[in-house]
């Protein structure tokens, strides 16, 4: 109704609402009956409920759509529903896109291969924006070197919630954890701050038929993987797989040199800017295509960030980092929420 999702319990804190519950048979949610009866949370993507981190991130983005939306119908009292979600859709889709490109992207991939992927020409129908299997599979789980094996759960001065930190283990389908232990504030404070899951790539590779390593060498028109980045633990790979034609593809990913400037090496810095080139390019609803939105609305959606969707979609968010990607001492490096800029 009115191009609104669905809300779910109120925070009364915040006067803002979480995620719905899912409805249906018991979930995955509720699979320990001695923590909680809980059910998971209903949202786009089923793997919302997958960690506490993804549950707050997607807490995040969902309140960010009500309020577009109930600005829309202030402002266009004649729109039905329909046309108010999906322009408040894309809105909340072109924050995504240019908090990825313009803020999360550089800091990964360095200037250098920013400059490789060059700036925005256009849509070009003749681009495929689908996502490749070996991206996917493999070189898009180079994210799960990232993740912390404890998720810190820290207050509004920055130390540890009564109920502590949560070891990352614990963090997945308890949803309860978010609504009996603080709501979804500790936990992003705890993203500000730096399960086997190499083994699950890995098995993930060979359950998709990735081609190894030394094919991507190829593709990427780099030396042999004999000269490759990952020469210093070329012995290893080779007693564990026989000859280094056989190395696995994902290990072999996140052992390789880094670039300086960077935090990838430079197969995986090629299949980034393969895949986040034709995702941009590819996409006649690109944000920054002529026609989806007018110069001046462009202008506006380049001064979001995402630290002003969390000053905003926070329980109570009231300081953050200005860029929330970069991490920052506290209280010298953080900003009061009133000092983010908005978009309008």
């Amino acid at each position: 109704e009115h191009g609104l999702l669905k809300e779910g319990l109120l925070v009364p804190s915040s006067g803002k609402h979480l995620l719905p519950f899912a409805t249906g048979p018991p979930t995955e949610c509720t699979r320990v009956e001695n923590e909680s009866f809980i059910p998971c949370f209903f949202a786009g993507d089923h793997r919302a409920n997958e960690q506490l981190g993804l549950t707050a991130m997607h807490t995040l983005w969902f309140r960010e759509h009500n309020p577009i939306a109930r600005a829309l119908l202030k402002m266009n009292p004649h729109w039905n529903g329909d046309i108010i979600y999906n322009e408040a859709r894309k809105i909340v889709g072109a924050q995504m896109q240019h908090n990825t490109y313009s803020h999360w992207l550089p800091k990964i991939l360095g200037d250098h291969a920013m400059k490789m992927m060059g700036d925005y020409k256009g849509y070009n129908p003749n681009v495929n924006a689908g996502i490749f299997n070996s991206f996917a599979t493999a070189a898009f789980r180079f994210g799960h070197t990232l993740i912390n094996p404890i998720l810190y759960r820290l207050n509004e001065t920055f130390g540890e919630i009564p109920q502590g930190h949560l070891p990352f283990h614990k963090a997945f389908f308890s949803p309860f954890q978010i609504i009996q232990e603080g709501g979804i504030d500790p936990l992003l404070r705890g993203l500000f701050v730096a399960l086997d899951l190499a083994a699950t790539n890995i098995q993930r590779g060979h359950d998709h038929g990735i081609p190894p390593y030394v094919d991507y060498r190829v593709f990427c028109n780099l030396t042999s993987v004999e000269n490759a980045d990952l020469a210093f633990y070329l012995n290893s790979f080779s007693r564990l797989y026989g000859t280094p034609l056989n190395i696995n593809f994902w290990p072999a990913l996140m052992v390789g040199d880094l670039i300086p400037g960077t935090r990838v090496g430079p197969t995986l810095m090629c299949l980034f800017v393969t895949q986040f080139q034709r995702l941009r390019d590819g996409d006649r609803f690109w944000y920054e295509n002529p026609g989806v939105f007018t110069m001046a609305q462009l202008s506006q959606l380049k001064q979001t960030s995402l630290a002003r969707v969390i000053c905003d979609n926070g329980d109570n968010i009231q300081q953050v980092q200005p860029d929330v990607f970069l991490k920052a001492d506290y209280p010298q490096g953080y900003m009061n929420c009133s000092e983010i800029p908005k978009i309008s």
